[in-house]
Parts: structure tokens; sequence; C-alpha cells
């Protein structure tokens, strides 16, 4: 089930995308409230409120998000204001993320913007820290 007003192949969309099923907020569309599911999400239009999602969360270049996210995956080329919290995390050439990432893996395009505060697990080398070389 899709909402919103075109999917997004028909607005030409080239940034991230998830395989199957994709519940759509679309461009024109504002939503006020927390949204949860277990499907994939993609934002087009602005959420003012929190998502939840077993699945992955689309954040196209002109989606906004105002409120934590936690995810299975995170694209994003819009806007995030809040924590995000995901296995693992792509900012796209338009993003601009403001907030806390929780997540164990980033990828960070040069062109986006960040004034994030990042927590993940680090693995460092036995050798490391044990005094011995």
């Amino acid at each position: 089930m899709q909402y919103g007003l075109t999917p997004p192949s028909a607005k030409g969309y080239t940034g991230p995308t998830m395989s199957g099923h994709t519940t759509t907020i679309g461009a024109d569309t504002r939503l006020s409230g927390s949204i949860s599911g277990n499907g994939e999400l993609a934002v087009h239009g602005a959420v003012n409120g929190d998502v939840h999602l077993e699945g992955d969360l689309t954040v196209a270049d002109s989606g906004s998000v105002d409120g934590d996210v936690t995810a299975a995956k995170l694209a994003l080329d819009g806007h995030v204001s809040g924590g995000v919290r995901a296995r693992q995390v792509e900012l796209g050439s338009k993003a601009r993320l403001s907030g806390t990432v929780d997540s164990p893996r980033i990828s960070i395009h040069p062109s986006a913007r960040v004034d994030a505060r990042f927590d993940m697990p680090l693995s460092l080398p036995r050798h490391i820290g044990s005094g011995r070389r």
C-alpha cells in the first residue's frame, strides 16, 4: 500500500533505494505524529514526529523528519533532526543531519552536511591496549 501522490520513480528520484514493498509519503504531504511499522518507508514530504521501523527508511532530498528515527537502515538524502538508531546509515550528497547517530555502519558522502554526535562500536586490534607489540 502506498500513500502520497506520486511514487518515487515518477518524480525522477535517483537517491538511495531499498528493495521490497515500500510505503511512500509524497512530496506534497505533511504528517504530524509518530510512525511505526514492520515494512519500509520512503519520505518525500515532511514528518513531524518519531519514526520507528523494523524495515528500512529512505528520506529523499525533498523529505524531512523532525523526530527520532529507529530503522534497520537509514538512507538519507533529505533532512533529519533528532536521534538516529540503525544498523546501517547512508548519508547521500544532499543529506542534512543534526542530532545523534547510534550505528555500527555509517557512510557519509563528502557533500553531506552533518552536525551530530556519533556513537559507534570500536574494535581495536588485540595488540593495541595490551601493552604488547
